[in-house]
């Protein structure tokens, strides 16, 4: 599985204020950001260099569901994420206006992948950006033909279960192997190994608040979000010194 490579609808700007560590997203626009690109145009070539354990896995969509709804829930317990900061579908799924489906068929991705993304919960867009339709100018030094790429890491990779990949996501993030990251100022969301400065700080606080036995959300924001935003000040350094 790859990251979604299709861009979602643009959408209005969310604020931050002073009561809160979190963007408003009650007023946001809702847009749809595929979480998962699921890959149905693999060549033979690759299919053969493929692990053979790959082939005999099942899929149940629900199941798949049921586990990044898991993951989601996690990361908003954990204040890395806010509640109203997720989208999530109806029953029947996002329409096809809401999925942009004709992008998803243009992208050739198939029925099976399309159903799966219609029932996946999405993160609301937090902010608007620029989109620059046009690059500057360069030059090319190499006028040689491109070669085609040979090299496909990700086919070496140890091919496992979508159970096994989120039950190990959930155990490294609860355990705190895996350090969820509030937004902070400037600073966006994100997810830090143990050997950042900035995760070794922020395990101190899950567990000095009491995370996940009686986990104090709001105490542990009040104090997280100043301190990672201190850290990554300091690390940063915007001063033109």
């Amino acid at each position: 599985m790859n990251p979604a490579s299709f861009v979602p609808p643009r959408s209005k700007s969310t604020l931050r204020t002073a009561s809160s560590p979190f963007p408003d997203f009650k007023n946001s626009k809702l847009t749809t950001r595929p979480l998962f690109n699921l890959r149905n145009n693999v060549s033979s070539q690759e299919e053969d260099a493929c692990p053979r354990a790959s082939r005999n896995f099942s899929y149940d969509r629900d199941a798949v569901v049921s586990l990044v709804n898991r993951h989601y829930r996690l990361l908003v317990d954990m204040g890395h994420l806010h509640p109203e900061a997720l989208q999530t579908p109806s029953e029947t799924g996002w329409a096809d206006e809401e999925l942009n489906v004709d992008a998803l068929r243009i992208l050739g991705r198939s029925d099976k992948v399309i159903d799966l993304l219609r029932h996946l919960p999405y993160p609301r867009a937090g902010a608007s950006g620029c989109v620059y339709p046009q690059g500057e100018d360069y030059y090319l030094y190499n006028d040689a033909p491109a070669e085609v790429e040979g090299d496909a890491p990700w086919l070496r990779a140890k091919a496992v279960s979508f159970q096994t990949f989120f039950d190990k996501m959930y155990k490294d993030l609860s355990t705190l192997k895996l350090v969820p990251a509030p937004a902070a100022g400037n600073f966006g969301a994100a997810i830090r190994a143990l050997n950042d400065p900035e995760a070794k700080a922020l395990k101190q606080l899950y567990w000095e608040y009491d995370w996940p036995d009686a986990f104090r959300k709001d105490e542990f924001l009040r104090a997280a979000v100043p301190a990672r935003a201190a850290i990554l000040d300091d690390e940063y350094d915007w001063s033109d010194a």
